[in-house]
């Protein structure tokens, strides 16, 4: 295996509060019958690389997942995109854990987090319902997918996304791929079409992943210089740039002022955990 100090580039975290195993997730998410070796990284993080790519862009990210509880040194933490969050909604332990994890995840500040079930369908055994666990998912910026829910045969899955709405690991594949990477490199295409469909993107999963009245901090692409004609193509694509420019300028910020704290206050949801039985808004490792 091998080593290395810092993250080289960005990182989705992949975490299981189940018996499901993350690399089994990262697994699907790859497409791959087998895994590569994975690179190991500061407190025994596992990284596993992937190469996104669509008819749109290109970019390499890297697929993580931690053996224990850990927010990670600085460089890592501040290379977090993403966190997929595996649960079973038929075990309330499962869920304690989850509740565990968001003091972690808290300091990360990760512009996608998914949080993953087999299924919320009423009479399944299920802890808490489908409702409750969305109203979470909302007050915590969190998009939930059920495993379940799939798109009903591969001709509904393609890699640009168009007007499909999927589910399971194609959904969760599907807002990966949508993401803003800060190392995205556009295809050899007609510029606007590619900005077109970023931007298409990035508001969709705005959508679905801002609290009622809060401002998204994705990437704010201007519709109208994406929706104007040709000539405008390269003013939309510069928009592009200037908001990779951005996001790059922010997470250097974030290094040079130290983002990792010594304690970290988790920000919970309390109508999920009373629906649980326990007001202590806090967990024990």
């Amino acid at each position: 295996m091998a080593t290395a100090s810092i993250a080289p580039g960005p990182c989705i975290v992949v975490i299981s509060c189940s018996s499901y195993k993350p690399e089994d997730l990262i697994l699907e998410i790859l497409g791959e019958d087998c895994l590569p070796e994975p690179e190991i990284w500061t407190e025994g993080i596992c990284s596993y690389p992937w190469h996104i790519d669509t008819k749109y862009y290109m970019a390499n990210v890297h697929l993580c997942t931690m053996p224990k509880k850990t927010i990670g040194n600085e460089a890592f933490s501040n290379s977090v995109q993403a966190v997929v969050l595996h649960f079973n909604n038929k075990s309330q332990e499962s869920l304690n854990i989850v509740r565990q994890w968001l003091t972690f995840i808290s300091p990360w500040e990760p512009d996608i987090k998914i949080l993953v079930c087999d299924t919320c369908a009423e009479n399944s055994g299920t802890v808490i319902s489908r409702e409750k666990l969305r109203q979470f998912c909302l007050n915590q910026s969190f998009e939930l997918v059920e495993c379940c829910n799939q798109a009903e045969s591969d001709d509904e899955f393609d890699e640009g996304f168009d007007e499909v709405e999927l589910g399971g690991i194609r959904r969760i594949v599907q807002a990966l791929q949508a993401h803003m990477w800060p190392n995205l490199e556009l295809k050899d295409q007609s510029h606007q079409q590619s900005v077109n469909f970023l931007a298409s993107q990035l508001h969709a999963y705005k959508l679905t992943s801002t609290k009622p009245g809060e401002n998204s901090s994705k990437p704010n692409v201007d519709s109208a210089a994406v929706n104007a004609g040709s000539e405008d193509s390269s003013r939309a694509c510069a928009l592009v740039e200037e908001e990779k420019d951005k996001k790059e300028s922010v997470n250097k910020m974030k290094r040079s002022t130290g983002k990792v704290a010594d304690s970290v206050d988790a920000i919970i949801d309390q109508e999920l955990f009373a629906a649980l039985g326990d007001e202590d808004a806090g967990g024990k490792e």
